[in-house]
């Protein structure tokens, strides 16, 4: 009888020892606080970052410039290609229709003779000065194709146009662009 009433002394112990132990209470965690810091930290680092140091530009690397329209129309060296889904125009003052940006892809002598003509107008901007560099800038419609604008670079730098801009059309109505 002593072993038996040994072995449920020791079961009855470790009942007890279970429900005795207290649980640890997880205490919440205040996050407004460190909300409040966060955003104070956040400001000020966005106060103090300079972007100039962040800008580095490996040596003889020149970074695109951005220049107005008028700036370039006005040096005389310029030649401007607007660029519609059904047309494209070309020309300094007087704008002429040299085909559609699909026959510029398709039709082998649509681009021929683009580039007998891109050749003509470098040329021309040459001989005006002997140290006038022949600019392009291509004006496009938001719904042209990547593929017409990469045709039209192509062909702008077999034609010696050194440098190539960019401007988008946001004016929908082409006859108020034209002027008409």
């Amino acid at each position: 009888m002593s072993i038996e009433s040994n072995s449920i002394r020791k079961d009855d112990s470790k009942r007890s020892y279970k429900m005795n132990r207290k649980q640890p209470k997880v205490k919440p965690l205040e996050i407004t606080s460190l909300i409040d810091i966060l955003t104070i930290l956040l400001v000020f680092l966005i106060k103090n970052v300079s972007m100039d140091s962040t800008k580095i530009v490996p040596q003889g690397m020149n970074l695109p410039t951005t220049i107005s329209r008028e700036k370039l129309i006005e040096g005389g060296e310029i030649t401007v290609l607007k660029i519609y889904p059904d047309q494209i125009l070309f020309g300094s003052s007087n704008f002429y229709n040299v085909g559609s940006p699909e026959d510029l892809i398709n039709d082998e002598a649509t681009r021929k003779n683009f580039l007998t003509l891109l050749k003509n107008e470098a040329k021309n901007i040459t001989d005006l000065n002997d140290k006038s560099i022949p600019c392009i800038l291509i004006q496009a419609d938001n719904q042209i194709k990547c593929r017409y604008i990469t045709e039209l670079i192509r062909i702008s730098g077999k034609a010696s146009f050194a440098n190539i801009y960019f401007s988008s059309l946001y004016e929908t109505d082409k006859n108020k662009i034209l002027g008409n």
